[in-house]
C-alpha cells in the first residue's frame, strides 16, 4: 500500500474553509472586546478632563474655564481663557481654516492643546484622544454644501482631538454672546460650577464626531445643541454637531460631579446621523415630549444649563 506524504486538494480546501468559518464567528467578539477596550479608556479620559476642569475652577475663584475652542479667525477667542486653541505650527501660525496654506499635522493638533487653559492640569494628548477615533487616520467626514461634488483635500481634516464642551459652557461675556446674536443658541450660558444644579445628572464634556462644512480643520467652538432654538433659520432642529458613535454606536460623557459614563444610542434616527454626521441638521420640531427618540430626550434631560422651560 502506497503511504501518503500529504493532504490532498479537498482536504486543504476543507480546512481553509473551517478556518475561514472561525474567523467569521470570532470577529464580532474581537470587535466587541476592542470596543469595549477603547470604551474603557474614553471613559477614564473623561475622568480626566473633568478632573482637570474642575481644578482650573478651584485656582479661579469658581470660574469654569472657557468653553469655546478658539479659533484664530474671531480676536474675541485668540486663545485667551479657552480650554484649547486652534491648531499652529510651531512658531504659532494657525493651521485651522481649510485651504489657508498649511495642513495641520498631528504636532500642530497638540500644539493647540498645549496652549488651552487646561494642560496645566492635563498635559498629555493622549487624554484629549480617544483610542476609537478613527478620524486622525481617515479623517472627518467633510462635505462642501455650497459646491457639491466638488472634491476636499482630505489632509486638512485627520482630526486628532476628540472631546468637547457643549456651547452653552462657553463662559462668554455676555456682551460678547449678545454680538454673536446667538443668545438662545448658547442657552444660559454657565459661568460658574456652582451655577450647575444637579451636578450627577449634568454633562460636560462629550464625544465630538465633528463634520460640517468646508470651512475650519477642527471643531471651532464647542458642540452645538440647542432643542428650543428658532432662530437663525439655519439653527432649528434638535441638534447641530453630530454625537460620536466611536463605540459601537455609543459615546462617553463626563459629568460635573467627576463620573463618566456611556450612552449607548437606540433610535435610528440617531443611528443614521451618527454614522453619517455629514447629514446634516436633524430638521425636527421641538415640542416636549421627544417624539419618541429616546437618545434626545436624554441629551435634554441631562443638558448642563437651566433648560429654558422645564417639562419633566
Amino acid at each position: 500500500m502506497r503511504k501518503r506524504n500529504g493532504f490532498t486538494l479537498i482536504e486543504l480546501l476543507v480546512v481553509i474553509s473551517i478556518i475561514a468559518l472561525l474567523i467569521a464567528i470570532l470577529m464580532p467578539a474581537l470587535n466587541k472586546a476592542r470596543e469595549q477596550a477603547t470604551g474603557a479608556v474614553c471613559l477614564a479620559n473623561q475622568k480626566s478632563l473633568q478632573l482637570g476642569y474642575i481644578m482650573y475652577a478651584d485656582e479661579n475663584d469658581n470660574r469654569v474655564v472657557g468653553g469655546y475652542a478658539s479659533e484664530s479667525q474671531d480676536p474675541g477667542l485668540a486663545c485667551n481663557y479657552e480650554w484649547v486653541c486652534y491648531p499652529q505650527d510651531d512658531d504659532g501660525n494657525p493651521a485651522d481654516v481649510y485651504q489657508g496654506g498649511i495642513i495641520p499635522t498631528l504636532q500642530y493638533r497638540i500644539n493647540g492643546l498645549k496652549k488651552g487653559k487646561l494642560w496645566k492640569y492635563l498635559n498629555t494628548p493622549d487624554a484629549y484622544h480617544c483610542p476609537g477615533d478613527n478620524r486622525i487616520r481617515k479623517g472627518a467626514k467633510v462635505v462642501d454644501k455650497n459646491n457639491p461634488g466638488t472634491s476636499v483635500d482630505m489632509a486638512y481634516f485627520f482630526i486628532y482631538r476628540s472631546f468637547s464642551l457643549p456651547d452653552c459652557l462657553s463662559a462668554l461675556p455676555d456682551a460678547q454672546i449678545a454680538d454673536s446674536g446667538y443668545s438662545d443658541w448658547l442657552g444660559n450660558p454657565i459661568r460658574k460650577l456652582n451655577q450647575v444644579k444637579n451636578p450627577s445628572r449634568r454633562y460636560s464634556f462629550v464625544e465630538d464626531a465633528f463634520a460640517a462644512d468646508v470651512r475650519y480643520t477642527f471643531n471651532a467652538g464647542g458642540w452645538s445643541y440647542a432643542p428650543w432654538n428658532t432662530a437663525p433659520a439655519w439653527s432649528q432642529g434638535v441638534w447641530w454637531d453630530p454625537p460620536a458613535g466611536f463605540h459601537n454606536n455609543a459615546a462617553t460623557y463626563s459629568f460635573f460631579d467627576g463620573h463618566a459614563e456611556m450612552h449607548k444610542w437606540v433610535h435610528k434616527d440617531t443611528w443614521e446621523f451618527v454614522l453619517d454626521p455629514a447629514t446634516g441638521i436633524m430638521n425636527r420640531p421641538w415640542d416636549p415630549p421627544v417624539d419618541g427618540n429616546e437618545d434626545m430626550k436624554w441629551l435634554w434631560l441631562n443638558w448642563p444649563v437651566n433648560h429654558p422651560y422645564e417639562y419633566y
